[in-house]
């Protein structure tokens, strides 16, 4: 809030069809002419994720979550995995959205692993 003072506590409840509709009417009234634009361009949307997205675990069977739906962007998130070996080279991260029905694929991240050493390990701290 501290980056944009000039606009009101942003609300974060609208659903993510209900902000479409909204954008829809706003297209409308643009395109009808029926309603000054002085009046149309004072209206502020926000862009929302329409569905959850996280992550698929090794199993293809677990989905985690990690972007909780209706999330205003630009949104962030995280959680914390162990190795199932700690002298594994790599880890590859399957992201999904949950569109309800089926976990869409959307994106395969692979990330080389490597083994820190003691002086590697001083510098971080």
């Amino acid at each position: 809030h501290k980056e944009f003072p000039l606009v009101p506590e942003l609300c974060k409840s609208l659903n993510s069809e209900g902000a479409v509709a909204e954008g829809l009417a706003i297209q409308a009234a643009i395109k009808s002419g029926m309603i000054p634009f002085s009046e149309i361009k004072s209206a502020l949307m926000l862009d929302t994720l329409p569905h959850p997205i996280g992550v698929l675990l090794p199993d293809s069977i677990t989905y985690v979550p990690i972007l909780e739906q209706d999330s205003q962007l630009p949104v962030t998130g995280s959680t914390s995995f162990t190795l199932s070996n700690v002298h594994q080279a790599g880890a590859t991260v399957v992201v999904v959205e949950d569109t309800g029905d089926d976990l869409e694929r959307i994106g395969e991240f692979n990330f080389l692993l490597r083994r820190l050493n003691g002086s590697d390990l001083e510098r971080l701290k």
